[in-house]
This record gives C-alpha cells, sequence and structure tokens, in this order.
C-alpha cells in the first residue's frame, strides 16, 4: 500500500483549518465569550514572546559552541543542540550576574538580548540551509495523525498551568523561592535555611532570568520548551534509528506520559534535567556509531548540565563516562586500548566537571563543604549535621521498597499499576509503555543489524539509569529522565511489529494504535478536560492572579493576609512544616525541622529558652501550619518538636489570623524586668 503524500503547503494549510475549526466548535461548545479569547490571546502572546526571545537568545550563545565542534547547520540536531546548550550558558551568565552582585531587570535583558542578536546573525548567515531545514516532510496518514496528536497534547500544559501562576508546593518552596531572595538581594546569597540552595541549581538561574524579566510564567514555559525539545530529540532519534514515524510515535507516548505533561507546567526542574540528560544520551548514542570526538564532547558537556542541574544528576556523566571507557575497550584492537579507554573516561570527566563546577565551587565557599551535604566527616558543613542528613535523606528515600532483587523487577509494573506508592497520581508512569516495551525484545533479537546495535545500547544505559534511581529513591518523577528512553524503545517495538506483518495487517495495527492515541489524548478524558475548565477561569481574564491563587492554593489567604498587614520590617517564621516562601514579601525563615540544620530544635530545652532564642534571631511572626502535624512524626524527636512548637504558641504568641489551613502568631515581646 502506497504512502499518501502531501506538500509542504498543503499540510501546513489543512492543519491549520483543522485546528481553527477545532477550537471554535470547543469554544462554542463550552460558551467562551470573544473578550475572554481575547485575554488569552494576549497573556499568549506577551509570555510566548518572552520565551522566543529566550531561546533565540539560547540559540545564539549555543551555537558558538557548536562552530567551535565542527558542525554545520546541515546535520539535523544542529538547532536541537545549539538551543539546549544556549539554556545552559544563559545559566551560568545569570550564575555569573548573581556572584557579581548584578542580578537587575537590565542585565538580564542584555544577556537576553545579546545572545538573540547572534542568533539572528547565524539565521541570516545560513538562511538558505535555515529554509531547507524548516521544510515539512512527507507523510503518511498515520505519521501526519501522530503530529496532530503531538500538536495536542503540547498544547495541554499550556492550558493546565504553564500560563497560570505557580501552585505545587515545591516551586513555591524552593525553585522559585529561592530566586526570588537572590533578585531581593541582587545577588547569590548564602540562604542557611533552604539546604536545595547549596546544590546545583542550572534550572533556577533560568527561573531567575525570568523572573527578572517580570514573568513568573515564564519559568513555567521554559519547563515546557525543555519537554519541546526533548519530543524533538526523540523524532531525530527515533528517526535515524528506524523511521520519522518511530521519532514522532516515541514524542507522542513521552507527552502521554502524566509526570510529563504535568511537570511540563510547572516550575520543577525535572524537564530541564531530562533534556540534558537525553541530549548527553543522544549525542552518546551517535558517538557509539561514528566514533567522532565531537560528539563524544557534547555528551559530555550536555552531561555536565545534567549534573548542574540536580546533585544526582552527577551519575549522568559517571554512567556514560563509564560507558564510553567499555565502548572504547570493546572497538580498538590496539595493544593501547587500556590507555584510550582510561583517556576517554577521563577526557569525558573532565569536560563534565568543568561544566558543573561552579555550582560545587558556590556550596564550598556557602557551606565549607564542596560535596555538601555529604563527606561531613571529612569537610564539614556550615549549618548542617549527621541528624539533618538522617532526616533529609530520610524523607527522600521513604516511598522505598525493601531493595530487592524482586522490586527491582517489578518496579515499573509498580509504578503503572500502584502509582500511589510512590506520589501523587499526576507524577504517574501510566500503562501505555507496556504495548510496546515487551515488543523491544524480539526487535533486539531479531531486528536488522543496525537496529539491534541501537537498541543494545539504548536499553543498557535504560537498564543502568533506572537502577540508579532505584537503589536512590522510588518517587516517581525521579524517574523522569528515563521516561524518553522508554518511549523510545517502545515506538521501535510497535514499529518494528508493524514491519513485520504482512501491509493488511500493518494498516489494522496503525488503525488500532491510532485509536488507541486518541482515546488517551486530553481531550477524551473527562478528568484532563476539567482541570482545563479549572484554569481557563484565570487563562481569560474571570480570574486575577491572587483570585487565582486564593482559589487554588490551600491556606494563600494567610500569606495574602501577611503581605497586606504585617509590617515591613516583620520576620516571619514558617512553621513546622510550612515552607512556601515565594508567596511571602516578607521576610522569613524555614523552621522545617526536616530541611535546615539553622534553627535545632532538639536542643531547647523549654518553651522559655526556644521563645528567647526566636526574639535574639528578631522573629515578630509565626507562620503555622497545623494541618498534617501527624505524618512527620516519625522522625526523630518528632514528636518532641511538635509538642514544644504547640506550646510555644499557646504560651509566647498571639494569635492574630487564622484560617483551616494556616494561622499567624505575633511573638509577644518578653515583658522588661523592673
Amino acid at each position: 500500500m502506497g504512502k499518501w503524500r502531501f506538500s509542504s503547503s498543503v499540510v501546513f494549510l489543512g492543519w491549520t483549518v483543522w485546528l481553527l475549526v477545532l477550537c471554535a466548535a470547543a469554544g462554542w461548545y463550552a460558551g467562551v465569550r470573544i473578550f475572554e479569547l481575547g485575554h488569552f490571546a494576549l497573556l499568549l502572546l506577551h509570555q510566548m514572546g518572552l520565551l522566543s526571545l529566550l531561546l533565540l537568545g539560547a540559540f545564539g550563545y549555543g551555537v558558538q559552541i557548536i562552530k567551535a565542534l565542527k558542525m554545520t547547520p546541515r546535520v539535523e540536531a544542529y538547532y536541537l543542540l545549539s538551543t539546549a546548550l544556549g539554556l545552559g550558558v544563559l545559566a551560568h551568565l545569570t550564575y555569573v550576574l548573581g556572584m557579581f552582585g548584578l542580578l537587575y531587570e537590565s542585565f538580564a535583558w542584555l544577556v537576553v538580548l545579546t545572545g538573540t542578536v547572534i542568533a539572528l546573525i547565524d539565521f541570516y548567515k545560513h538562511r538558505k540551509v535555515f529554509q531547507e531545514s524548516a521544510r515539512l516532510p512527507q507523510f503518511t496518514w498515520f505519521s501526519l495523525f501522530m503530529f496532530v496528536v503531538l500538536i495536542l497534547n503540547a498544547i495541554y500544559p499550556l492550558l493546565t498551568g504553564a500560563l497560570s501562576p505557580p501552585v505545587w508546593w515545591d516551586e513555591a518552596a524552593y525553585h522559585l523561592a529561592v530566586p526570588k531572595i537572590y533578585i531581593n538581594h541582587r545577588s547569590i546569597v548564602y540562604i542557611p535555611f533552604i539546604p536545595y540552595s547549596n546544590w546545583p541549581m542550572e534550572g533556577e538561574m533560568l527561573f531567575t532570568l525570568g523572573l527578572l524579566l517580570r514573568s513568573e510564567i515564564l519559568s513555567h514555559l521554559i519547563e515546557w520548551s525543555s519537554v519541546m525539545l526533548t519530543c524533538w530529540g526523540l523524532y531525530l532519534l527515533g528517526k535515524k534509528i528506524f523511521s520519522s514515524s518511530v521519532g514522532l510515535l516515541a514524542g507522542v507516548l513521552f507527552l502521554l506520559t502524566p509526570m510529563v505533561n504535568t511537570l511540563a507546567g510547572t516550575a520543577l526542574i525535572e524537564p530541564t534535567l531530562t533534556l540534558f540528560t537525553f541530549l548527553a544520551v543522544f549525542c552518546f548514542v551517535e558517538w557509539t556509531e561514528t566514533l567522532q570526538r565531537r560528539l563524544l564532547v557534547l555528551s559530555a558537556l550536555f552531561g555536565g548540565l545534567a549534573a548542574s542541574t540536580k546533585l544526582n544528576g552527577a551519575l549522568v556523566p559517571l554512567i556514560l563516562g563509564l560507558l564510553t571507557a567499555v565502548v572504547t575497550m570493546m572497538r580498538s584492537y590496539s595493544s593501547y586500548r587500556w590507555k584510550q579507554s582510561i583517556q576517554n573516561f577521563v577526557s569525558y570527566g573532565l569536560i563534565s566537571f568543568t561544566v558543573v563546577m561552579p555550582w560545587y565551587l558556590k556550596s564550598w565557599v556557602h557551606t565549607g563543604n564542596p560535596f555538601w551535604p555529604f563527606l561531613l566527616e571529612v569537610f564539614g558543613g556550615k549549618n548542617w549535621d549527621a541528624l539533618g542528613n538522617e532526616y533529609l535523606l530520610g524523607f527522600i528515600r521513604k516511598p522505598n521498597l525493601p531493595l530487592t532483587p524482586v522490586n527491582w523487577l517489578l518496579g515499573l509494573w509498580r509504578l503503572s499499576t500502584r502509582p500511589l506508592l510512590f506520589g501523587p497520581l499526576q507524577f504517574s508512569v501510566g500503562m501505555h509503555y507496556w504495548i510496546g516495551l515487551p515488543l523491544a525484545l524480539p526487535a533486539l533479537l531479531w531486528g536488522r543489524s543496525s537496529l539491534r546495535n541501537h537498541l543494545r545500547t539504548l536499553l543498557m544505559i535504560t537498564l543502568i539509569f533506572y537502577t540508579a534511581w532505584f537503589l536512590q529513591t522510588h518517587q516517581s518523577r525521579f524517574l523522569m529522565p528515563t521516561i524518553p528512553l522508554l518511549a523510545l524503545l517502545s515506538a521501535v517495538g510497535i514499529e518494528w511489529l508493524i514491519n513485520l506483518c504482512k501491509e493488511q495487517l500493518g494498516l489494522l495495527i496503525r488503525s488500532g494504535l491510532a485509536l488507541f492515541l486518541a482515546c488517551a489524548s486530553w481531550l477524551a478524558t473527562p478528568e484532563s478536560r476539567a482541570q482545563v475548565n479549572d484554569h481557563w477561569a484565570f487563562l481569560s481574564g474571570q480570574l486575577t492572579r491572587e483570585e487565582f491563587l486564593l482559589r487554588e492554593v490551600p491556606g494563600y489567604a494567610a500569606f495574602a493576609y501577611a503581605n497586606k498587614v504585617l509590617p515591613d520590617d516583620a520576620y516571619v517564621l514558617l512553621a513546622l512544616y510550612e515552607s512556601r516562601g515565594y508567596y511571602l514579601d516578607r521576610n522569613y525563615m524555614w523552621a522545617n525541622p526536616i530541611s535546615q540544620r539553622a534553627l535545632r530544635f532538639e536542643e531547647f530545652k523549654d518553651v522559655s529558652d526556644l521563645a528567647n532564642a526566636l526574639r535574639a534571631r528578631g522573629f515578630t511572626h509565626i507562620l503555622f501550619r497545623p494541618v498534617g502535624l501527624e505524618r512527620f512524626t516519625y522522625i526523630r524527636y518528632g514528636e518532641d518538636i511538635t509538642r514544644l512548637v504547640r506550646s510555644l504558641l499557646a504560651q509566647e504568641c498571639r494569635l492574630v489570623y487564622s484560617t483551616p489551613e494556616l494561622e499567624i502568631y505575633e511573638l509577644v515581646r518578653q515583658a522588661s524586668s523592673e
């Protein structure tokens, strides 16, 4: 059966008309009014305009590295690799601004616009090549269908979070709170009560840039664009391994993953970590085929950016560096293969370490320990100790199953079938990978030689990444950097089966798969459509930012009260496990025993001792979260700390505001002795 082929103009026109008709029908069905669409259009234009400038600026910086590695615009991944590298460069430049006390809006614009100008110059110089690469390929009906589904699934995170104010706990606690503190001080300062600020924070530097450009939504869109860039990478790698339809299918499966379309609309840094990790693997896989040195350098650079994004991201360059040594050993037939193997491992590590080194240096300066919070017995750690590690690492590993071979074998199945064991349902993996993953094994055994080689490499890396996750924490969202590999393996398995079958049966399988993808889309899911409706009130201008947060964030009313009523010089203690300081426009500090050791509750003798210590530190108010305290009594001294703080509130404080979620107390001044 021949392919249905369409010219690029017909495809573009057909897609545009279809999308307009769909939007008009959906709007009519939902009763959307013209002024609501106008408000949404202006919001979209403003925020997407900022994102476009930032991505252009990223490309402008990244393309200089690509050119230095002798890569030309005719290489398919030229624009993808340049943009992703440039995001790392922008983050590092923001880091430099912060270290020199230059976190001002004017400098942020200077950094972004300089990169944008460089990008436009490069586009102009290579405009003919760019026009050729921008042409749409010829589509089969199935590829066209998957492209449409891909676009629709990419829209969903925009409507359910990416274009809305931050509502997730961790983004309000530190992913956006730390950049806000840095901006308030105009520099990167030591924050004793947020331990995560001592870790690599590449993604948060991009958020800092967004906040400097007066857009908290831009932080969400940076993560959304990281997911889109990952889909682009999946398309290119899938096309190289098998066909363009494999790449498209991998992108669709990736976006159908609940954790992916949830995190794509937040300021949590897993999407950026996933992008850097996947591109490190992308370049490594390409290197195993061509052995081009520049691909190994690129893989090491992306490995360094992964390590710069999250503390455990350092495992990415370590794993790929070791695999580089193994591949060199297996591919080399000279008597010096041991030497070559070691040289490749060391050079890979040095490149990655050079990228992440500024973050380790910052940790060293701020805490006295470059590997904080580890090796405390060697380097020590400012405002930290062994009990802090017991609390923090214990909390991270709290969802863990016993580390047994059986649990390792059944891990992915349990993630799919019992997702609530490993985190919120929105961060689940989903069941759809079980359609294609089992088919990757026969494809590995009986596929063509080049396919088997690629699958062997991808499967090995996937298993190693999965094992590394299993040995650390079983929280599902921390597995996201491995999800693109699962999507690619699944897509290859499905396409292999289709090609193996007769033409009529292949058409039947494609039709069934198309039906499944359509039914799995958010448009076919009542819960997903309801989520869109919940956010539409803000997107359409019916709710202000403040009204939206009051509706969506439990306890936000207390933060709003504090911002309006408390004195400008108030110093607020967030207690006991409340940590969403991004919502607070007053000076504050966490009291969270799990995540800070600047205030060590177990060392206070009684309520009076604690109250005097707080007054000496200048605290004037306490914002107390009374709900959920029973969840933290498992930690050592947990029950004693809870009783101590409750007694403090009863004996030394005065209640000034209360909601079911949060209470605000004034720390009563100590009576002066006569």
